[in-house]
């Protein structure tokens, strides 16, 4: 029975709606991301799309929103983080289901991932420099770079003037003809009249979503978003730079860079003598003699790690003062009913402040006793840092009297080592190069950063939960079940991670060199 005329046209219609619009997004998304993949394996489309797309591209976005002072960019990316945080929340409201929020998170990120690349990323992925710049590339040479740097620097001490900071409108005319004068076989595009330095406010942004949800955790669950995932990006990218490179510098040309590759090439030796297992005698019997400048990059992290703490320290108690502070101004202008701070209701203000004076004095007094030992281990490091440089022979002794007063850890000495050997790897080197063998990046060093830095971002993924999830749901009763379940995790990254998933991979590569 064929459906009458009227039916047939709805129904057509109707399909027409519905059926198209998702897949035909989902097209392209996938062409997108293909797009990106080509242009990171074909380096001539990555010279195309910034010879030709970008620079249209780039005239087109700016001419729209030129006469915007701040930067839009800041916005869309608070706008994606609140959307991330803020999905699952709104699809558990409206009673969406499991799936339907991962696939809208998804296509987010994906929708995040091409605007970045297809916006400007994408410009990673050109020739070399030195192929564009029709520049031949001289390996490095003490003498050369040494002579480099007096000349700049006598140059620069010559070019001081005490004349007053010009203006930013100055500054603007002489940067943008200063790109007019590049020769354009380097590709760069120049800024047209209506591109314009803007401002800079992601503090400010980072206050919008807080007011629009009402909630002041959302404030401190986006802040601690944002930094977990520079934190994330800076240690991936770098990384994974550094671990291509050496890959590149010990493989034949034309060979794709890989990061396990360069990481197995570096602990091939190691895997030899111990199997990579931490248990064995080899890093027990092992004294840690390392060269002078190796020595001076240990103390260098451990004052960095130091330092930081000191400030991390401050840092805490000025925002644990702020907020008492914006508390009370908050409290007398909206009550103390007010939604803002998600304070339960059967919880008396007054007390409520009293508690949190009492906590920030603990922690006030607590830092202030545990300053004097840190500036103290602070002044040594620098002395120290000083001294290996005109008594190089005494390196060993600090280093040894450092350590037993615990002014050294485990971190400082992975990190140290590993700066010592990338400079090693950026002069050309390799890792039978390094002598003592004590200087080589060790897979225990490995582990012990990568416990660092897995257990630096549970803690900050919890806070992120705790905030959006707990504190701004009120659903107070899942903070102990949560903690307990962040402890869990923690202790499985800790356990589980370097030891079984980053060793197991990097033992496969190994053995696929091997030929085993």
């Amino acid at each position: 029975m064929s459906l009458p005329s009227p039916c047939l046209k709805t129904y057509n219609f109707v399909y027409m709606k519905s059926f198209p619009l998702r897949y035909v997004r989902w097209t392209a998304e996938a062409l997108g991301v293909c797009f990106i993949f080509l242009c990171r394996l074909l380096p001539d489309w990555g010279e195309m799309y910034a010879r030709h797309f970008y620079p249209a591209l780039s005239a087109l976005l700016s001419a729209l929103v030129s006469w915007i002072p701040f930067s839009m960019e800041e916005w869309f990316f608070v706008a994606a983080c609140v959307l991330l945080a803020g999905l699952p929340l709104w699809g558990w409201k409206k009673k969406k289901g499991w799936k339907w929020t991962l696939r809208t998170e998804a296509e987010l990120l994906v929708g995040v991932y091409l605007w970045f690349y297809v916006g400007w990323g994408i410009n990673y992925f050109r020739k070399d420099f030195f192929t564009r710049s029709s520049v031949e590339y001289v390996a490095y040479q003490d003498s050369t770079f040494q002579h480099f740097l007096a000349d700049y620097t006598r140059r620069l001490n010559q070019a001081y003037t005490q004349s007053p900071f010009p203006s930013h409108e100055i500054i603007e005319k002489e940067v943008k003809q200063l790109f007019a004068q590049v020769p354009s076989r380097f590709g760069l595009s120049s800024p047209r009249s209506y591109q314009h330095p803007k401002q800079v406010i992601s503090c400010a942004l980072a206050l919008i979503p807080s007011f629009i949800f009402q909630s002041f955790p959302v404030l401190i669950g986006l802040w601690v978003m944002v930094c977990l995932i520079c934190m994330l990006t800076d240690r991936i990218t770098n990384d994974k730079r550094y671990r291509e490179y050496y890959d590149m510098l010990t493989s034949p040309k034309g060979t794709k860079p890989s990061e396990f590759r360069g990481l197995a090439k570096i602990y091939r030796w190691e895997y030899e003598k111990t199997g990579l297992n931490l248990n064995d005698n080899y890093y027990k019997d092992t004294i840690p003699l390392h060269c002078n400048v190796c020595y001076k990059n240990i103390f260098s992290m451990a004052y960095d790690r130091n330092k930081w703490s000191l400030i991390n320290q401050h840092l805490i108690l000025f925002f644990l003062n702020l907020f008492l502070v914006i508390f009370v101004i908050f409290n007398y202008l909206i009550g103390s009913k007010g939604r803002f701070f998600r304070i339960p209701d059967n919880v008396d203000v007054n007390i409520f402040v009293l508690i949190y004076i009492l906590s920030a004095g603990i922690f006030s007094i607590i830092v202030a006793i545990t300053n004097s030992s840190k500036m103290h281990g602070i002044a040594l490091l620098a002395h120290s840092i000083i001294h290996i440089g005109n008594h190089p022979q005494d390196a060993e002794k600090i280093y040894t009297t450092l350590q037993c007063d615990n002014y050294i850890k485990e971190v400082d000495e992975a990190r140290g080592i590993y700066l010592y050997n990338m400079a090693i790897f950026n002069n050309g080197g390799v890792i039978e190069d390094i002598l003592p063998e004590s200087d080589r990046m060790l897979f225990a060093h490995r582990k012990s950063t990568l416990n660092a830095f897995l257990g630096i971002t549970v803690c900050m993924l919890y806070v992120i939960v705790i905030m959006f999830f707990v504190w701004h749901t009120r659903q107070y009763r899942l903070f102990f079940p949560v903690t307990a379940a962040f402890i869990l995790i923690y202790f499985f990254a800790i356990l589980y991670i370097p030891k079984r998933v980053s060793k197991k991979r990097i033992i496969k590569e190994i053995k696929k060199l091997s030929g085993v």
